[in-house]
């Protein structure tokens, strides 16, 4: 089963993601990361944001993308604070 959350901006829809959440190791994973267009970077800090929130919101420690539609996502991550992990992907760990 597959729990696609849509990425909104009032009445535009931006793309969506596919999350999942690893309760025992506290990590709120991204499966995959679907944009429609190319997102501003206010837009992304407002994205980046919520995704936060709600991964706190699950009581997880960090967040990891696991795959992304293309590099220029994985590259706007790596400018927002993500970094490559051990396991692949991105990962962004709260202070």
């Amino acid at each position: 089963m597959r729990w696609h959350v849509n990425i909104l901006k009032n009445n535009e829809f931006l793309g969506f993601m596919d999350p999942k959440i690893d309760r025992v190791g506290r990590i709120f994973i991204i499966k995959d990361v679907v944009l429609k267009r190319e997102l501003e970077n206010d837009e992304w800090d407002r994205v980046l944001g919520r995704i936060e929130e709600f991964a706190r919101f699950h009581n997880a420690k960090a967040i990891q993308v696991i795959k992304t539609e293309s590099a220029k996502i994985q590259r706007t991550l790596l400018r927002h604070g993500f970094s490559e992990s051990k396991k692949g992907g991105l990962l962004l760990n709260f202070n």
